[in-house]
């Protein structure tokens, strides 16, 4: 008697055989929709507390935007190395830094979903600068998830996360906050 072959789609190709593209495909949109769900929340949730959008809440809201931010290209590239763990780490990479920009460009997708509901959920994420400062910690953050999966050496990986993320700490005052805040007048 002959067996029928699989009616699910499967990320291999042959036996054993990972089919990067594919595999990245499926997650990161999943990731995506999920960040765009937690804006979403964080935002609803400042409302609450802060009464309404205020400058304050603004800032309140881009913490809690680039935490989740960090949660779900973090977990993504964390799945993928689960799934395969001879997953070459540019793929990983890749797959960290799409799911940010997938992230990014699903988020107002989602507001904008929801506010068709009658739901006031802040305004939308869409100013160049927001999106340059999203995109570019979306990639810090894979690079340290893949550091954090691949590098054996404890020390020498607490030490590239550390230089990664004061890299990223000056960057994001130079182009986020300097911005805000003039120290001259």
């Amino acid at each position: 008697m002959a067996t029928r072959p699989s009616a699910s789609r499967s990320t291999t190709h042959r036996k054993g055989e990972t089919n990067y593209p594919l595999t990245i495909l499926k997650a990161a949109p999943l990731s995506a929709l999920f960040y765009g769900l937690l804006v979403v929340a964080g935002n609803l949730i400042c409302y609450v507390i802060f009464g309404d959008y205020t400058k304050l809440a603004m800032k309140v809201m881009t913490g809690l935007q680039l935490l989740a931010l960090w949660l779900v290209v973090t977990s993504t590239v964390r799945t993928l190395h689960s799934l395969a763990s001879h997953f070459p780490a540019f793929w990983l990479l890749l797959a960290g830094a799409g799911t940010a920009i997938l992230s990014i460009l699903a988020a107002p997708i989602v507001m904008s979903m929801i506010r068709g509901l009658g739901v006031n959920v802040g305004p939308i994420m869409l100013e160049a600068k927001r999106l340059t400062v999203y995109l570019l910690a979306g990639g810090f953050f894979a690079l340290i998830a893949l550091i954090h999966l691949r590098v054996r050496n404890k020390a020498l990986g607490n030490t590239l996360e550390w230089v990664i993320i004061i890299f990223m700490g000056i960057l994001f005052y130079r182009l986020y906050i300097a911005q805000d805040f003039s120290l001259g007048n």
